[in-house]
């Protein structure tokens, strides 16, 4: 059986050092599936699009009017989405060693009950959790027991 794509979406807002640097460790990453990196610009005042079209042209630039927050340019990247397994990144995040995104993606395919799904209702992203999730008492926030790598 194929491995299965894996669509990376980030929501970006002032903060291009911290995107590019997001964005390199993505570069670096050894994987045996097909990739595809969306990153939505919820309206910088940098130049995220001038920057992206010329250091990152293998990325998929999705450029919003307006600062839609976190949840609403996540929709923005995940309309997007070519693969089945999805991932939201901060663009803070840098990954750790080149195979961070592969041994993430080989364990969820090992455990197809294990994340968490996002529900699109054509207004909102909802949160459905999934293996190990519990909900909080307070908030409508979701948790997840994610098994460390072996």
């Amino acid at each position: 059986m194929a491995a299965r794509g894996l669509t990376i979406g980030i929501v970006a807002y002032n903060a291009l050092d911290k995107l590019r640097a997001c964005l390199d460790s993505v570069a670096a990453q050894v994987l045996a599936r097909p990739l595809q990196v969306v990153v939505v610009d919820n309206a910088s005042a940098e130049p995220v699009a001038d920057t992206l079209r010329a250091d990152y042209p293998w990325v998929t630039l999705v450029a919003s009017a307006r600062n839609l927050g976190f949840a609403g340019g996540s929709n923005l990247a995940l309309a997007q989405a070519q693969h089945p397994l999805l991932l939201l990144l901060n663009p803070d995040t840098v990954l750790p060693a080149p195979d961070t995104l592969e041994r993430l993606a080989a364990r969820f395919e090992a455990r197809p009950g294990m994340g968490h799904r996002l529900v699109d209702n054509g207004r909102r992203l909802h949160w459905h959790g999934h293996a190990g999730a519990r909900r909080s008492r307070t908030a409508h926030r979701w948790s997840v027991a994610v098994p460390r790598p072996v």
